[in-house]
Protein backbone atom coordinates (compact mmCIF):
# COMPACT_ATOMS: atom_id res chain seq x y z
CA UNK A 1 0.00 0.00 0.00
CA UNK A 2 1.35 3.64 -0.92
CA UNK A 3 2.82 5.67 2.18
CA UNK A 4 2.91 9.40 2.49
CA UNK A 5 5.75 9.48 4.44
CA UNK A 6 7.53 6.87 2.28
CA UNK A 7 6.96 8.83 -0.64
CA UNK A 8 8.18 11.88 1.37
CA UNK A 9 11.42 10.38 2.55
CA UNK A 10 12.17 9.13 -1.07
CA UNK A 11 11.15 12.01 -2.79
CA UNK A 12 12.24 14.95 -0.82
CA UNK A 13 14.76 13.55 1.44
CA UNK A 14 16.40 17.10 2.19
CA UNK A 15 12.90 18.33 3.52
CA UNK A 16 12.23 17.86 7.40
CA UNK A 17 8.32 16.44 8.61
CA UNK A 18 7.26 18.67 10.66
CA UNK A 19 4.82 17.21 13.71
CA UNK A 20 4.93 20.81 15.68
CA UNK A 21 3.14 22.90 12.79
CA UNK A 22 0.98 20.97 11.29
CA UNK A 23 -0.42 24.08 8.52
CA UNK A 24 3.37 24.24 7.14
CA UNK A 25 3.61 23.46 3.68
CA UNK A 26 6.65 22.34 2.04
CA UNK A 27 7.41 22.78 -1.66
CA UNK A 28 6.86 19.33 -1.81
CA UNK A 29 3.48 18.87 -0.95
CA UNK A 30 1.81 20.05 -4.73
CA UNK A 31 2.65 16.52 -6.22
CA UNK A 32 1.82 14.56 -3.22
CA UNK A 33 -2.12 16.27 -3.10
CA UNK A 34 -1.80 15.71 -7.03
CA UNK A 35 -0.71 12.01 -6.58
CA UNK A 36 -3.38 11.33 -3.52
CA UNK A 37 -6.18 12.79 -5.86
CA UNK A 38 -5.53 11.07 -8.55
CA UNK A 39 -5.21 7.88 -6.57
CA UNK A 40 -8.89 8.06 -6.29
CA UNK A 41 -10.28 8.58 -8.87
CA UNK A 42 -11.66 5.61 -11.23
CA UNK A 43 -8.93 4.08 -13.41
CA UNK A 44 -10.44 4.61 -17.26
CA UNK A 45 -12.13 2.10 -18.91
CA UNK A 46 -11.01 -1.03 -20.80
CA UNK A 47 -11.17 -0.90 -24.24
CA UNK A 48 -12.94 -4.29 -25.32
CA UNK A 49 -10.30 -6.96 -27.05
CA UNK A 50 -10.68 -6.76 -30.49
CA UNK A 51 -12.32 -10.52 -31.59
CA UNK A 52 -9.72 -13.33 -32.43
CA UNK A 53 -10.31 -14.31 -36.02
CA UNK A 54 -13.10 -15.54 -37.53
CA UNK A 55 -16.94 -15.65 -35.58
CA UNK A 56 -19.63 -17.50 -36.10
CA UNK A 57 -21.59 -14.55 -37.11
CA UNK A 58 -19.46 -13.73 -39.79
CA UNK A 59 -20.33 -16.97 -41.54
CA UNK A 60 -23.86 -16.81 -43.35
CA UNK A 61 -26.44 -19.52 -42.91
CA UNK A 62 -28.08 -21.07 -40.02
CA UNK A 63 -26.11 -22.61 -37.31
CA UNK A 64 -26.35 -26.87 -37.16
CA UNK A 65 -25.24 -28.47 -33.96
CA UNK A 66 -26.12 -31.64 -35.20
CA UNK A 67 -24.00 -31.52 -38.52
CA UNK A 68 -21.30 -30.07 -36.63
CA UNK A 69 -20.97 -33.42 -34.31
CA UNK A 70 -21.55 -35.86 -36.96
CA UNK A 71 -18.75 -34.59 -39.66
CA UNK A 72 -16.26 -32.94 -37.34
CA UNK A 73 -13.26 -35.10 -35.27
CA UNK A 74 -15.02 -35.79 -31.57
CA UNK A 75 -11.73 -34.55 -30.04
CA UNK A 76 -11.89 -31.33 -31.84
CA UNK A 77 -10.95 -28.26 -29.25
CA UNK A 78 -14.38 -26.16 -28.51
CA UNK A 79 -15.02 -23.27 -30.81
CA UNK A 80 -12.51 -25.20 -33.41
CA UNK A 81 -15.14 -25.80 -35.86
CA UNK A 82 -18.39 -23.81 -37.74
CA UNK A 83 -20.99 -25.27 -39.22
CA UNK A 84 -24.00 -23.98 -41.06
CA UNK A 85 -26.37 -24.49 -43.36
CA UNK A 86 -27.58 -22.51 -46.39
CA UNK A 87 -30.95 -23.22 -48.18
CA UNK A 88 -29.14 -21.73 -51.83
CA UNK A 89 -27.33 -24.32 -53.78
CA UNK A 90 -23.49 -24.79 -54.46
CA UNK A 91 -23.22 -21.63 -57.01
CA UNK A 92 -25.30 -18.92 -55.11
CA UNK A 93 -23.97 -20.38 -51.84
CA UNK A 94 -20.48 -20.11 -52.86
CA UNK A 95 -20.38 -16.29 -53.95
CA UNK A 96 -22.62 -15.81 -50.61
CA UNK A 97 -19.95 -16.77 -48.41
CA UNK A 98 -16.93 -15.97 -50.31
CA UNK A 99 -18.35 -12.57 -50.06
CA UNK A 100 -19.03 -12.73 -45.91
CA UNK A 101 -15.68 -13.64 -45.18
CA UNK A 102 -14.39 -11.17 -47.77
CA UNK A 103 -12.47 -13.67 -50.61
CA UNK A 104 -12.12 -12.46 -53.94
CA UNK A 105 -13.17 -14.15 -56.64
CA UNK A 106 -10.59 -14.63 -58.87
CA UNK A 107 -12.77 -15.42 -62.35
CA UNK A 108 -14.43 -18.91 -62.64
CA UNK A 109 -13.02 -21.58 -60.34
CA UNK A 110 -11.04 -24.21 -62.56
CA UNK A 111 -12.97 -27.78 -61.40
CA UNK A 112 -10.10 -29.46 -63.31
CA UNK A 113 -7.56 -29.14 -61.38
CA UNK A 114 -7.32 -30.42 -57.74
CA UNK A 115 -6.05 -28.00 -54.93
CA UNK A 116 -7.31 -25.10 -56.90
CA UNK A 117 -8.69 -22.94 -53.64
CA UNK A 118 -12.09 -21.92 -53.73
CA UNK A 119 -12.90 -24.72 -57.46
CA UNK A 120 -15.94 -26.49 -57.55
CA UNK A 121 -15.77 -30.25 -57.79
CA UNK A 122 -18.05 -33.08 -57.98
CA UNK A 123 -17.23 -36.32 -55.42
CA UNK A 124 -17.75 -39.33 -54.14
CA UNK A 125 -19.80 -39.00 -51.03
CA UNK A 126 -16.73 -40.47 -48.59
CA UNK A 127 -14.33 -38.45 -50.15
CA UNK A 128 -16.58 -35.08 -50.27
CA UNK A 129 -17.33 -35.82 -46.59
CA UNK A 130 -14.51 -37.63 -44.81
CA UNK A 131 -13.52 -40.04 -42.59
CA UNK A 132 -13.03 -37.41 -39.48
CA UNK A 133 -16.35 -37.39 -38.24
CA UNK A 134 -18.26 -40.39 -35.95
CA UNK A 135 -20.70 -40.52 -38.81
CA UNK A 136 -21.58 -43.93 -40.27
CA UNK A 137 -20.41 -44.16 -43.88
CA UNK A 138 -22.28 -47.00 -45.28
CA UNK A 139 -25.50 -45.32 -44.19
CA UNK A 140 -24.48 -41.91 -45.63
CA UNK A 141 -23.25 -43.95 -48.89
CA UNK A 142 -26.45 -45.70 -48.72
CA UNK A 143 -28.94 -42.19 -49.04
CA UNK A 144 -27.23 -41.05 -51.33
CA UNK A 145 -26.62 -44.60 -53.87
CA UNK A 146 -23.53 -43.34 -56.28
CA UNK A 147 -24.75 -39.46 -56.40
CA UNK A 148 -21.89 -37.33 -56.32
CA UNK A 149 -22.02 -34.31 -54.39
CA UNK A 150 -20.45 -30.63 -55.61
CA UNK A 151 -17.70 -29.58 -52.80
CA UNK A 152 -15.33 -26.55 -52.93
CA UNK A 153 -12.85 -25.54 -50.20
CA UNK A 154 -10.66 -22.97 -49.63
CA UNK A 155 -8.41 -20.69 -47.34
CA UNK A 156 -9.63 -17.61 -45.43
CA UNK A 157 -6.60 -15.31 -45.69
CA UNK A 158 -6.14 -12.27 -43.21
CA UNK A 159 -3.03 -9.95 -43.28
CA UNK A 160 -1.28 -12.27 -45.01
CA UNK A 161 -2.17 -15.67 -43.16
CA UNK A 162 -4.84 -17.58 -43.35
CA UNK A 163 -7.33 -17.89 -40.83
CA UNK A 164 -9.71 -20.68 -41.31
CA UNK A 165 -10.61 -23.44 -44.34
CA UNK A 166 -13.99 -23.55 -45.34
CA UNK A 167 -16.29 -26.31 -46.93
CA UNK A 168 -19.19 -25.83 -48.84
CA UNK A 169 -20.76 -29.83 -49.95
CA UNK A 170 -24.28 -29.77 -51.53
CA UNK A 171 -26.55 -31.70 -51.71
CA UNK A 172 -25.93 -32.43 -47.85
CA UNK A 173 -28.19 -34.90 -45.94
CA UNK A 174 -30.20 -34.10 -42.90
CA UNK A 175 -28.89 -35.43 -39.50
CA UNK A 176 -30.75 -38.57 -39.14
CA UNK A 177 -29.53 -39.80 -42.75
CA UNK A 178 -33.12 -39.92 -44.26
CA UNK A 179 -33.16 -37.44 -46.56
CA UNK A 180 -30.95 -35.15 -49.06
CA UNK A 181 -31.21 -31.33 -48.58
CA UNK A 182 -30.82 -29.35 -51.82
CA UNK A 183 -29.38 -26.63 -50.23
CA UNK A 184 -25.70 -26.54 -49.07
CA UNK A 185 -23.57 -27.11 -45.43
CA UNK A 186 -20.70 -24.92 -44.86
CA UNK A 187 -18.15 -26.48 -42.19
CA UNK A 188 -15.38 -24.04 -40.92
CA UNK A 189 -12.48 -24.92 -39.37
CA UNK A 190 -11.02 -21.99 -37.38
CA UNK A 191 -6.73 -22.43 -37.70
CA UNK A 192 -5.26 -21.81 -34.42
CA UNK A 193 -8.68 -22.46 -32.23
CA UNK A 194 -8.19 -23.48 -28.65
CA UNK A 195 -10.49 -24.17 -26.20
CA UNK A 196 -12.95 -22.00 -25.06
CA UNK A 197 -13.16 -19.43 -28.11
Amino acid sequence: MWNVVSFFKQYCPHRVMSTKRPGARTPCAGPILTLLLLATLPAPPLAAPAKPGLQAEDVPGRLSDAHRRLFTPLGAPRGAYIVKVLASPMADARREVMTALGVAERGEPDASRAGVPWAVRRLEVAEAFGASGPYEPIRLARLFNGRRVEVSRGPVVRQGRSIASVTLISPYPDPTFSRIEPGTLVIVLRLGATAGM
